[in-house]
């Protein structure tokens, strides 16, 4: 009678933890009417093919700023040094704006800080509180997920995607859904004979957080093409591109917001359009 007691008191246990890991979630944007949702985007560039011909010569470089003479010739080449450094690499900030306009549709503005010509090329941030701020990118997003902005240029709905697309239908642990994203974009000119694509956000756990509910979400996509790249410009050249990306975020189910976002992207492209550069992402909140 023990063993009997015992093992339907196991069981039921069992049963308790298969309905727990069976709970779906909706991951849903939950901005109140008036409400301005704020994020600091970090948005940095790392062209590894130059990063790593600048420091190859970070001594030739040192030696450089260290020249007494300040002839034109010597800042001639301390101008093209810092112009080098800086395509090797970049990082920019940009104020995220998040608002519901009209009901169930949340409103995206990302903006940065005009600049001077010269700051930017020489990546010096102005002090001057006047600078008006530039609306670089606009998209929305529907409370309950997908793109409402689907109008929107390729690589711009791309971030739009990649940083506030919500999975459109409750999910429960292990579940995976993907992006309305396409990271590769060629013309007719390329000739492709291999693609593939894999796109998957994936809701890896639910976690207590300051009493809040957490979906900690990871997402891993993957796009390749290879084939021959025509044009009358140029031969035949065999191209080949491949963009990986990766990120973890932390979404707040009770209150419908990002807690945190990070994410790298890597390119490698030889061919046409050879490219070697590593891309981050992350939103902060403000």
């Amino acid at each position: 009678m023990v063993n009997k007691a015992f093992l339907l008191f196991e069981i039921s246990i069992c049963f308790c933890l298969n309905l727990s890991a069976q709970n779906t979630y909706s991951l849903r944007w939950k901005l109140h009417p008036t409400e301005k949702l704020k994020y600091k985007a970090v948005m940095s560039f790392v062209d590894i093919a130059n990063f790593n011909s600048v420091a190859e010569d970070t001594v030739g470089i040192t030696n450089l700023f260290k020249s007494p003479s300040k002839d034109s010739l010597t800042l001639e080449k301390q101008f093209d040094a810092l112009l080098k450094i800086n395509q090797s690499s970049r990082e920019d900030h940009l104020n995220v704006l998040l608002f519901e306009e009209p009901k169930h549709v949340v409103n995206i503005e990302m903006s940065i800080k005009e600049e001077t010509t010269l700051s930017n090329l020489l990546n010096i941030t102005t002090q001057n509180s006047d600078a008006k701020e530039k609306v670089v990118i606009r998209g929305a997003v529907y409370d309950n997920g997908p793109i409402q902005s689907f109008f929107l240029r390729y690589d711009l709905r791309n971030v739009i995607a990649l940083l506030f697309q919500l999975p459109d239908k409750p999910v429960k642990v292990g579940d995976s859904w993907p992006l309305d994203i396409h990271l590769i974009s060629f013309d007719q000119n390329l000739k492709c004979d291999t693609s593939r694509k894999f796109n998957k956000v994936t809701l890896l756990k639910i976690e207590k957080q300051n009493n809040e509910t957490v979906a900690v979400l990871k997402y891993d996509i993957d796009e390749y093409i290879s084939g021959l790249f025509l044009s009358f410009l140029i031969r035949e050249v065999k191209t080949v591109t491949n963009i990986h990306y990766d990120a973890t975020a932390k979404f707040s189910i009770d209150k419908g917001r990002w807690i945190s976002y990070k994410g790298t992207s890597t390119t490698h492209s030889t061919g046409a359009m050879a490219a070697n550069n590593i891309k981050t992402y992350s939103l902060i909140p403000e």
